[in-house]
């Protein structure tokens, strides 16, 4: 063989073989490429995946703090309301008929278990309207009730709304109406709620 026919040969040979070895690396790039391709795909799917469920997380934690304000909110108006219930059966019982706040003054006391000779202190308005009719009375009730009917009503008044205080010596015992409607307002919130804000549920 002639040295053109071999210098021939081994670049046919280079030839085929370099292009043997580039479709190798032309199917490998392209191997890679799909692999690379479907990788991202997938990161993308996963993002996207989870990008919704963060969207929904956070979705639901506003919906859930939302719910959380209307409900503090909800209270908040209840627990006015309530109050406010409360303040006005108070006016209506101080500001009323003066007869019937008389009675109610003379249960307070006559439920008091007193020995009869204690001194009342009103404040000063309830005072002026009750009158002297209003001890004697509450003595004769006394008397009825085989107790002392010596009762009287001291020069002092007491900064309250409404009632008495009872004083025996150095003892007093604060039938206030404020203090009457502090020492049962627990008991008497649950009923007032209820008449409030019905529950609906049991209705149906």
């Amino acid at each position: 063989m002639s040295l053109e026919a071999i210098v021939d040969k081994i670049l046919k040979d280079a030839r085929e073989k370099a292009s043997h070895i580039d479709r190798e690396k032309k199917a490998q790039i392209q191997s890679i490429q799909s692999e690379c391709e479907e990788t991202v795909r997938a990161l993308r799917e996963a993002s996207s995946k989870r990008a919704e469920k963060l969207a929904e997380d956070q979705k639901k934690r506003l919906i859930s703090m939302a719910e959380l304000d209307i409900r503090k909110e909800v209270l908040g108006l209840k627990q006015e309301m309530i109050e406010t219930a409360f303040e006005k059966a108070v006016t209506q019982l101080l500001e009323g008929d003066t007869e019937r706040y008389s009675a109610l003054l003379k249960k307070l006391i006559f439920d008091a278990n007193l020995e009869g000779d204690e001194e009342l202190i009103l404040n000063q308005k309830d005072r002026e309207r009750m009158g002297d009719g209003f001890i004697g009375e509450l003595n004769e009730t006394f008397l009825k009730a085989g107790k002392k009917g010596k009762l009287r009503l001291s020069r002092e008044s007491r900064p309250i709304r409404g009632g008495v205080i009872l004083r025996r010596g150095r003892k007093e015992v604060n039938c206030s109406i404020e203090s009457i409607i502090y020492s049962k307002r627990d008991a008497l919130e649950a009923t007032v709620a209820r008449i409030l804000f019905p529950d609906k549920k049991k209705g149906k």
